[in-house]
């Protein structure tokens, strides 16, 4: 692999993620350059600045590991292109996160939609009705797609079980027939 300007990855990585990018880590960079400005999305969804504690430990990771990686690289070291949080090794499963995010729909439903209602005592207008709705749906996709990670993608096991019924009988009809067979034989 060519050698990589130590120098400008560490430029780069003022961007979480990037430096990674130039590197050729693209899994990697990919999924830290998402959870950076997930950060700021999820910051501005919930109007709560509770995520940004995240933001400087995805910023001092992301630098330190792309100048690491680039290090690796100069040094004709083989890397890996590997996600830098592995969910399954961390023994995160699909369904936590799925709960994760119906938790969050709720949330956003209640104390962004319920309480200002209940608080105004049912006088609202047209600036906060827009504001309710827009929340309102975004909480109902979040709970939508936690529920559809906790039941997780079942169509294949339907047609497994499915194809094992029809081979069964399958069988069954075909010793049915045979057994006919032999009676019209043996009479």
């Amino acid at each position: 692999m060519r050698k990589k300007n130590t120098f400008l990855t560490f430029l780069l990585s003022a961007i979480p993620g990037v430096g990674h990018l130039y590197l050729g880590l693209m899994s990697r960079g990919m999924q830290l350059l998402t959870a950076f400005f997930g950060v700021f999305f999820l910051t501005f969804l919930f109007r709560n600045e509770l995520f940004l504690f995240a933001v400087p430990l995805i910023f001092f990771f992301s630098l330190f590991d792309a100048l690491q990686m680039a290090q690796h690289i100069n040094d004709g070291q083989e890397v890996e292109d590997k996600p830098a949080l592995p969910w399954k090794t961390l023994g995160i499963k699909r369904h936590w996160i799925g709960y994760g995010l119906i938790f969050l729909g709720a949330y956003l439903i209640f104390y962004n939609v319920l309480a200002p209602i209940v608080d105004q005592f049912l006088y609202i207008g047209w600036y906060a009705i827009s504001r309710y709705v827009e929340t309102f749906f975004v909480s109902i996709l979040l709970i939508f797609f936690g529920l559809r990670m906790i039941q997780g993608n079942r169509l294949p096991d339907r047609q497994d079980e499915n194809q094992a019924g029809e081979r069964k009988a399958g069988q069954e009809n075909a010793s049915v027939h045979e057994m006919a067979k032999k009676e019209r034989e043996d009479g």
